[in-house]
């Protein structure tokens, strides 16, 4: 299980460390300027004068545009980091740590908001804490965004179950 342990710490490790390079501006930019994004198209002036003499885009420049990274709420989302934290939230999953499975998945939205699968996933997680409310919600935001699939017949009678043992339960 050492092996296991290790594992686990080294894939934490580098998914940190990708986070940390996605969420720090390009480097690149600061030793390439690039002649032709560094002109003013207003009034002709160099944009490192306008922003303190550095290479670095103005602090105006739009997430996503060249040079910066995608914002994690990106209305077009972030389909590779989505799917690389549903990967790693499914690898906690399997080892039982629900609480960073959770995390992970949570993430995901973040990166690509329309994204069903770790609502599924967090719904789920929901069930193994016995938190029924948030299963149900959870459930419910997949079917908003897969409301005709061959899953979503399974959702619909499983909302039903829970709605069902969340009436018993008030009424003991």
């Amino acid at each position: 299980m050492l092996g296991c342990d290790t594992a686990s710490a080294s894939l934490h490790s580098a998914w940190r460390s990708l986070q940390q390079q996605t969420q720090q501006p390009e480097q690149q930019s600061s030793q390439q300027p690039q002649e032709s994004s560094s002109k003013d198209q207003n009034n002709g002036e160099d944009s490192r004068k306008q922003n303190g003499g550095t290479d670095q885009p103005a602090s105006g420049t739009a997430p996503g545009a060249p040079g910066q990274p995608a914002a994690k709420t990106d209305p077009g989302g972030d389909a590779f980091h989505a799917e690389q934290s549903v990967e790693v939230g499914e690898f906690y999953m399997k080892k039982g740590d629900l609480d960073a499975a959770a995390d992970r998945f949570k993430e995901a939205i973040q990166y690509k908001p329309n994204l069903a699968k770790p609502r599924l996933l967090l719904a789920k997680i929901a069930e193994k804490k016995n938190d029924k409310a948030a299963a149900v919600q959870y459930y419910e935001d997949y079917l908003k965004i897969l409301p005709d699939t061959a899953e979503a017949k399974k959702v619909r009678k499983r909302i039903s179950e829970l709605d069902a043992e969340m009436q018993t339960n008030k009424a003991q």
